[in-house]
C-alpha cells in the first residue's frame, strides 16, 4: 500500500472506531431508538449507511467493482452492535483490499462519483476525501442522538 492509501485506511480505521465506541455499551433500544425528529436516524441507522457509503466508494467508484447495495433500505435498517461491527469490519477489509492495489499514481485517475443525486467528475483522491468527510458527519449525527438518548434516559 502506498503511504497516501495508508493514510486514507488509517483514517478509515479511526473513524470505525470512533462510531463502534460512541455504541459501546448502549442497549439496543437505544441504537434502533427514533429520536422524534423530522428526517432524523437510529444511532443504528448512521453507523450502518455510514459503511454502506464508505464501502460503495471504496469498492464501487475508487476501486471499480461492483457490490450489492440498497441504500434506501439503510435509512429501515436496525438491529444491534454485533450486526454493526461485522458490516464495518467487512466494509474496512472492502476498502483496504482496494487501497492495497493503487498506485502513486493512481490517485488522480479520473473517476464520477455521485453526490446525492449530482454525478461529479473527481478524482479517486477526491472520491477518498469526500467520504471521509461524509462518514465523519455521521459520526457526529451519532455523538448527537447517543447524547439525545442519555438525556433520555436521565429523565
Amino acid at each position: 500500500m502506498t503511504p497516501e492509501g495508508a493514510t486514507y485506511q488509517q483514517y478509515i480505521e479511526l473513524t470505525r472506531d470512533n462510531i463502534l465506541k460512541e455504541l459501546e455499551g448502549l442497549p439496543e433500544e437505544a441504537l434502533n431508538w427514533p429520536l422524534g425528529i423530522p428526517e432524523t436516524n437510529t444511532l443504528y441507522v448512521s453507523a450502518f449507511h455510514a459503511a454502506g457509503t464508505l464501502a460503495f466508494s471504496t469498492i464501487v467508484t475508487v476501486g471499480q467493482g461492483t457490490l450489492e447495495r440498497n441504500r434506501d433500505a439503510e435509512f429501515r435498517s436496525s438491529g444491534n452492535l454485533a450486526s454493526l461491527k461485522e458490516r464495518w469490519r467487512l466494509t474496512v477489509e472492502g476498502s483496504r483490499g482496494v487501497l492495497d492495489k493503487l498506485s502513486v499514481e493512481d490517485f488522480n485517475a479520473p473517476r464520477v462519483q455521485m453526490m446525492g443525486n449530482t454525478r461529479r467528475e473527481s478524482t479517486v483522491r477526491e472520491v477518498l476525501v469526500n467520504v471521509l468527510s461524509h462518514i465523519n458527519v455521521h459520526l457526529g449525527h451519532i455523538q448527537l442522538a447517543k447524547q439525545l438518548w442519555e438525556d433520555k434516559a436521565k429523565k
